[in-house]
């Protein structure tokens, strides 16, 4: 097989993981990152898959996680109640980055 083969090969492959993760509404994963850098309010394009919030649990309580479409922020409905940013469609699930209850 030849080089061109097995990159497409290996994007193909990513694509299926990507999609089964993020789900089927995300259509920017052709974009060039330049591209998607120019679309405005990028963050709200995106979904986050069902599998993917079951698999996602608080870091700090290990509580379960809802996604909270409007304010693109995954909270915690467990003990601590944080709330982690989603940028650029990635959950940004580190505990010095989320907003505290208090904080709101």
């Amino acid at each position: 097989m030849k080089w061109g083969g097995v990159l497409q090969t290996l994007k193909s492959n990513a694509k299926k993981v990507f999609l089964q993760i993020y789900g089927e509404g995300r259509s920017s994963f052709n974009l060039p990152h330049r591209t998607a850098r120019k679309i405005k309010n990028l963050e709200n394009a995106y979904t986050l898959s069902k599998t993917l919030l079951d698999i996602l649990a608080c870091p700090a309580c290990k509580g379960k996680i809802e996604h909270d479409e409007a304010a693109q922020k995954l909270v915690c409905v467990g003990e601590c109640q944080r709330r982690y940013p989603i940028r650029e469609g990635i959950p940004v699930m580190l505990i010095d980055e989320a907003e505290l209850p208090h904080e709101l």
